[in-house]
């Protein structure tokens, strides 16, 4: 399995056969070139222009953009209600959290959180290989927060997101606050990881080099 980091909160997640998931696809309004390519499932964690870009999507794609569980011809995706914000939603809305369950692997997006998580919830996402988290706070969780929610869903890797890099024009705080939280990051020359086994590692954090291109 490989995950590319295509920008912001947007993956490509694709497996030994070449079938593809892309996570949160954005809009050119966020100053990132936006993806444009064949996919077989997108998920869309929350309405919002930087997550739910549908306008290269050829109707032929699986659309998940809600709660639910989803049995997919390849993967089976769960969905979980919560919020864009600490206030139930009042403020920004909902989100989904997706937890994508692909050739043997867990791994859990969790869109624009801006809450902890409840025990119960907390319960649902459990042995996860591969976590995806916001971390550049004004919208979503910030560094410090997102930390310690790793620490209590102690996934095997964990993989940051939704923060400030040079090209984007969302105003949000960089990883540094997060990195310093968890205390052991890798920064990888490459915006892509390529996993051939059940990682063993517990909240390992990788930061991918920015490919991202900006808008001409």
């Amino acid at each position: 399995m490989k995950i590319y980091w295509i920008g912001h909160s947007s993956f490509l997640i694709e497996d030994s056969l070449g079938r593809r998931i892309l996570t949160d696809p954005y809009n050119s309004y966020i100053g990132l070139e936006p993806f444009d390519d064949q996919v077989n499932i997108v998920t869309i964690s929350h309405d919002h222009i930087d997550h739910n870009n549908k306008s290269f999507l050829s109707g032929k794609e699986a659309v998940v953009s809600s709660p639910g569980f989803y049995d997919l011809s390849f993967a089976r995706i769960n969905g979980f209600k919560s919020y864009h914000d600490n206030c139930r939603g009042l403020k920004r809305g909902e989100n989904t959290i997706f937890l994508i369950e692909l050739e043997g692997y867990r791994l859990c997006h969790l869109g624009d959180l801006g809450h902890p998580l409840d025990e119960e919830l907390l319960l649902k996402l459990t042995d996860i290989d591969v976590l995806f988290i916001p971390v550049g706070g004004h919208f979503t969780l910030d560094g410090n927060t997102a930390g310690e929610l790793c620490r209590r869903i102690n996934s095997k890797i964990i993989i940051p997101m939704h923060y400030k890099t040079p090209k984007i024009l969302i105003p949000l705080d960089g990883p540094e606050s997060f990195i310093l939280s968890m205390k052991n990051a890798t920064k990888i020359d490459e915006a892509y990881i390529s996993i051939k086994e059940r990682p063993q590692e517990i909240n390992k954090v990788i930061i991918f080099k920015d490919y991202s291109k900006t808008i001409k």
